[in-house]
C-alpha cells in the first residue's frame, strides 16, 4: 500500500464529523460458522479489503500547516479483535435495545478521540452463546460516508463470503482525492 499523507476535505475535516459510525451484524449459528475458520477468513478479508482502502489502515491527525484534517498512510494497521460472550445469543438482537450502550461491549475498542492516534477501523467477532457470531465494525466518519462505508463493508464481505475468490478490485474503486471537495483544490 502507498507510504504517503492523504489530505482530507473542508467538509471531512468539520468537527461534527469527527465520531466513528458502528455497524453491529449478527449471524446465527450454523455449518461453516465456526470459531477457527471463521476468524481466520475475516482475517485474510480484511488484509485483502485493506490494499484498495488503504486508508483504513492509517490514523488521522490534524494538519500540520493549516486547518484541516490528513490522514498518515504508514500501513499502521486496522484492528482485529477477537472475543466471546456468555450473556448474549443471536436471540437477545431481536429488538433494538433501548440504548446502543448495552451493546457497546461488542465493540470494544471505543474510538472517543479520532485524532488521538486512535484506528480508523476496528472489527471485533464476538462468538455469542449459541454458538452466533457478533461482528461490530467502527470507522471513522472522517475518511467515509455512510455510502463509502457500506461500500468497503460490501467489499470486505464478498471477500470473506467466497473464500477470497471473489473480484480482486472493488466496484465502485475508492478514490482518495480530498482535494476534490476542498475550496483551495479547484481550479
Amino acid at each position: 500500500t502507498p507510504n504517503t499523507v492523504l489530505s482530507l476535505s473542508a467538509l471531512d475535516s468539520q468537527l461534527f464529523l469527527r465520531f466513528t459510525i458502528e455497524y453491529l451484524f449478527i449471524y446465527r449459528p450454523g455449518p461453516g460458522l465456526d470459531p477457527t475458520s471463521t476468524a481466520a477468513r475475516l482475517k485474510a478479508a480484511l488484509a485483502k479489503a485493506l490494499v484498495p482502502y488503504y486508508p483504513f489502515a492509517g490514523r488521522v491527525r490534524s494538519r500540520p500547516d493549516g486547518p484541516g484534517l490528513e490522514v498518515v498512510c504508514r500501513a499502521q494497521g486496522a484492528v482485529f479483535i477477537e472475543a466471546s460472550s456468555e450473556l448474549y445469543t443471536a436471540h437477545d438482537f431481536q429488538k433494538a435495545p433501548k440504548t446502543v450502550a448495552q451493546w457497546r461491549k461488542l465493540l470494544s475498542l471505543y474510538v472517543t478521540d479520532v485524532l488521538k492516534g486512535s484506528p480508523i477501523l476496528v472489527i471485533q467477532l464476538t462468538w455469542l452463546a449459541d454458538g452466533a457470531a457478533a461482528v461490530g465494525v467502527g470507522i471513522n466518519h472522517c475518511i467515509c460516508d455512510g455510502i463509502g462505508s457500506a461500500e468497503f463493508l460490501n467489499y470486505f464481505s464478498d471477500l470473506a463470503s467466497h473464500n477470497n475468490n471473489v473480484r480482486v478490485d472493488p466496484k465502485p474503486k475508492p478514490v482518495w482525492d480530498g482535494q476534490l471537495m476542498s475550496p483551495e483544490g479547484r481550479t
